[in-house]
């Protein structure tokens, strides 16, 4: 039996609409997740790699449901890249006296070791009888 740890919960879920968010897995009940503190993912080359920003930004909310019709895969992120996220989580959960501070140098090498990670390839679906290509 192996041992899980909170990065062994950290997911990707490219959603229908394209839009590619990470966040904690908290439950797959069959006709939703609960995913908390999501964070949408947009690949940016022109700024030099991958920018994270909150889902849904002005919510005070943290865990969403997100029903399977709207999802066309999740899958375990990297563990590299979920420690790291988890570390960004940490700063803004419990800040310290220095969170600005410590949430833009986590944001930072999060970023870092994204745009050092060469290894990323976009997923592609071919849904049988539709030249739809995601």
């Amino acid at each position: 039996m192996s041992d899980y740890g909170p990065e062994d919960y950290v997911v990707v879920v490219k959603l229908s609409n394209g839009e590619e968010i990470v966040g904690l897995l908290v439950e797959d009940n069959g006709e939703f997740i609960r995913i908390e503190h999501p964070y949408t993912m947009k690949y940016e080359p022109s700024k030099g790699g991958v920018m994270l920003m909150p889902w849904c930004l002005w919510s005070e909310d943290q865990l969403f449901h997100i029903y399977h019709d709207k999802i066309i895969f999740v899958v375990t992120c990297m563990k590299r890249v979920a420690i790291k996220y988890l570390d960004l989580i940490d700063v803004i959960v419990n800040p310290v006296a220095d969170d600005i501070n410590a949430f833009k140098e986590a944001l930072d090498k999060l970023g870092e070791y994204l745009d050092d990670d060469n290894s990323y390839d976009e997923p592609s679906i071919v849904i049988e009888g539709n030249d739809t290509k995601h």
